[in-house]
């Protein structure tokens, strides 16, 4: 899911960015921690 917000403010940007790959490496720990054969890609 991507909430991308372009303002011209390259700090909301990279905010988004952040948030993004911290959600797929959450979602990928969760996988590996339920040990289940979901690769976390979103």
């Amino acid at each position: 899911v991507y909430k991308y917000v372009l303002s011209g403010n390259n700090f909301i940007l990279q905010a988004a960015i952040v948030t993004e790959t911290q959600s797929r490496m959450q979602v990928r720990y969760n996988a590996e921690l339920n040990s289940t054969s979901f690769n976390g890609n979103l």
